[in-house]
């Protein structure tokens, strides 16, 4: 090979290396059932723990084009303050569509079971040290029935003992 060829061979093999980094699952489960992500917009903040609550919109609270007629309208649903060691990925459908329109391809969920949790206290001080890429959760209860919720995942360390666990966003009152 002449010095040329040999140049042009390097350049091409460091160019699908680097496309090869850049364009790669981005998911650190990799069907292991540990959560992870690599999303940034909670990472290194800090807060208190509290009670997760979360509210949701019912049928009748939506217009046939899937927009709510009442913001104030809905369902409060008191989640438990818990904390998951890890968690698995599953690709499901959220069941989302208006009454005209078909039902939304599927998404990204965080799979938690209550008996895989452990109770937290509110009022912890935590620092946020990874987000996972859920913005759904696919949660059963001590009740057995599973419920599917629009929330995603916090990795959080507890500041006074080190504790570390994934728990529901809304669990975390983050500090401005």
């Amino acid at each position: 090979m002449t010095p040329l060829n040999k140049k042009i061979s390097l350049i091409i093999l460091l160019s699908c290396m680097i496309l090869t980094i850049f364009c790669g699952n981005d998911e650190k489960s990799g069907g292991t059932g540990i959560g992870g992500g690599l999303n940034t917009e909670y990472v290194g903040m800090t807060g208190t723990t509290q009670k997760p609550d979360l509210t949701v919109q019912t049928d009748k609270d939506y217009e046939a084009a899937g927009i709510s007629k009442n913001k104030k309208a809905g369902v409060k649903i008191d989640l438990p303050l818990t904390v998951w060691k890890e968690f698995e990925y599953r690709m499901l459908s959220t069941g989302k569509g208006g009454l005209d329109q078909p039902v939304q391809g599927k998404e990204q969920f965080c799979m938690v079971h209550i008996k895989d949790s452990s109770p937290i206290d509110s009022g912890l001080e935590v620092e946020v040290i990874d987000e996972a890429t859920c913005n759904w959760s696919r949660f059963v209860g001590s009740n057995g029935v599973p419920r599917i919720l629009e929330i995603g995942l916090l990795k959080i360390k507890v500041k006074s003992t080190g504790e570390e666990g994934w728990v529901f966003k809304q669990a975390v009152n983050i500090n401005n």
